[in-house]
């Protein structure tokens, strides 16, 4: 995996084995659509291996908040943001423990940024719990992106072929919920405002995984699709 266009195109970065990365040509899709995002603040929900907010970051967005539940996807999500500033964080690279991991990060990436304001966050929590909190925190985005596991109605049985390891489900995530962590994730985010103005809402969704025309206050403006995979762009009404 790498990124693809802006001040650190070409960098690789890894993404663990169990999820599905967003696919360069979407990535790139996504990125000629909105056009500029330098100086805006960019959110990543269901963020994996952090690669969308690593390609604003190379964009010039001026924050990036990553939001992922999954403690192997925040180490990668941390070691990907590390590789953006290597001569900084070098140094640190043999610290083991998690915590003094992050916090000398945060420094690297303050470093980076050239401001005492922190240019990256990444949240540990479940996206349908981090809304809310995001919310309560008075957090606003200029550009909120969530490419959540493409669900299933029924878990697989014993046995299933491997093809499973490409969504971020455990077998455990795939009862029948009646609806898809897409909808689930528009619905919270149409009741709770962690949106600017004119900011953006973009949901990478299955072509058969369809999406409402209005969550809350969130309305479909758009929609490019790319294969099975389609981008739903949402605005305030």
């Amino acid at each position: 995996m790498r990124v693809i266009s802006g001040k650190y195109k070409g960098k690789k970065f890894q993404a663990p084995r169990h999820i599905r990365p967003t696919q360069d040509m979407v990535k790139k899709a996504l990125f000629d659509i909105l056009g500029d995002v330098e100086g805006l603040v960019f959110l990543e929900l269901f963020a994996g291996s952090g690669s969308v907010g690593m390609e604003g970051l190379s964009l010039g967005v001026k924050k990036a908040v990553f939001v992922e539940k999954d403690r192997e996807c925040i180490h990668c999500i941390q070691q990907n943001l590390s590789s953006l500033a290597p001569r900084v964080f070098e140094h640190e690279s043999s610290i083991p423990d998690f915590k003094n991991k992050a916090l000398k990060l945060e420094r690297a990436l303050n470093a980076l940024a050239g401001s005492k304001e922190s240019q990256t966050e990444i949240i540990n929590k479940d996206v349908l719990e981090a809304i809310p909190l995001l919310f309560r925190n008075k957090q606003r985005f200029d550009i909120i992106f969530l490419d959540p596991p493409y669900y299933k109605h029924k878990q697989p049985a014993a046995g299933a072929e491997a093809g499973a390891r490409h969504h971020r489900e455990s077998p455990a995530d795939m009862q029948d919920t009646g609806e898809s962590l897409s909808k689930k994730a528009l619905q919270i985010l149409g009741a709770y405002d962690i949106l600017t103005p004119y900011g953006f809402v973009i949901v990478q969704h299955c072509k058969r995984d369809a999406v409402l025309e209005n969550y809350g206050a969130l309305k479909l403006l758009r929609q490019s699709t790319y294969g099975d995979t389609v981008l739903s762009f949402y605005q305030k009404n």
